[in-house]
């Protein structure tokens, strides 16, 4: 009889393991690699078939941030989703600077010579640092939700503007402040509580560590910033997408974009903010198809 019940708990505590292992092994699926720029290491996963199409994700968040949009992506497209250096499971500490650097050798290590590019928030500015730096490894951009070029000229000084002092509040008060701080700005408008969007959010802030606040780092610069006054040289055929709650100053940051590129089309995607990739997927994902797709039917 106690073997009996030794077998039974015994059976019990392997399912659990394996269980708990099957969990792990979803979160960090096989198809993920990594690769050595030579300075840092990238975590990616390249999925899909078709033409290559990169997603870069924005500030505090990782690959993860896309996990809405690949089951419709990747049937149309060889996806490419990578943890910028600094940020999720890559490693080196966070550069904009030296982004699209690690992402062209990326590109030429998967022997990819040019791709779609989509880049989101502080995304869309390495997307766009990529674009006039790597002109020859773009075919289309989108700049979604992407922060204004150096020489704007307008100071995001407003009442949508994000607080200058995080790395002070993080320091004096712990990450938990800064959260309690983002999740309240408008920079956060559009999550419904309980929603798959709102849960891959919650997910990338719990496994943020906050090293750019707690222990910056000077850029390299690896590439020059991009310049208002040379959006014009895009080739490129590019789409600047936002959600309809996006907001204020980067509504206009967005309106220049559209003005300022040459082949440029302006789309506001309803019932969403900042991250209404999260919010709206349905909405956002037909409006990329669309754009991407539209190129490979002229």
């Amino acid at each position: 009889m106690t073997f009996n019940i030794f077998s039974q708990t015994t059976v019990i505590a392997f399912l659990l393991i394996l269980i708990s292992a099957i969990s792990v092994l979803a979160q960090e699926p096989s198809s993920v690699k990594s690769f050595d720029t030579g300075e840092v290491t990238l975590n990616y996963e390249l999925t899909g078939t078709g033409e290559p199409l990169v997603l870069i994700h924005g500030y505090t968040h990782n690959k993860r941030t896309w996990n809405l949009q690949m089951s419709a992506l990747t049937n149309h497209f060889r996806v490419l989703r990578y943890d910028r250096r600094g940020w999720g499971a890559s490693g080196g500490f966070a550069d904009v600077s030296a982004d699209s650097k690690d992402l062209a050798l990326l590109l030429d290590h998967l022997d990819i010579s040019s791709a779609h590019i989509i880049g989101h928030s502080q995304g869309g500015h390495v997307a766009l640092r990529f674009a006039m730096s790597y002109p020859d490894k773009v075919d289309r951009l989108v700049l979604y939700g992407a922060p204004a070029p150096a020489g704007f000229g307008i100071p995001w000084d407003g009442p949508d503007a994000f607080p200058s002092n995080m790395a002070q509040i993080a320091r004096d008060h712990g990450l938990d402040s800064v959260g309690t701080i983002i999740f309240s700005h408008p920079l956060a408008r559009g999550f419904k509580e309980g929603t798959p969007g709102a849960k891959i959010a919650s997910e990338m802030w719990a496994s943020y560590d906050g090293a750019d606040l707690l222990n910056p780092k000077q850029p390299s610069g690896a590439t020059p910033a991009p310049m208002a006054q040379d959006l014009n040289t895009i080739n490129s055929p590019t789409l600047v997408i936002t959600g309809e709650w996006e907001m204020a100053y980067f509504q206009l940051v967005a309106e220049a974009y559209n003005y300022a590129i040459p082949d440029s089309e302006r789309v506001i995607v309803s019932g969403g903010g900042h991250a209404v990739h999260m919010q709206q997927p349905y909405r956002f994902n037909g409006e990329i198809l669309r754009f991407l797709t539209e190129g490979a039917n002229k």
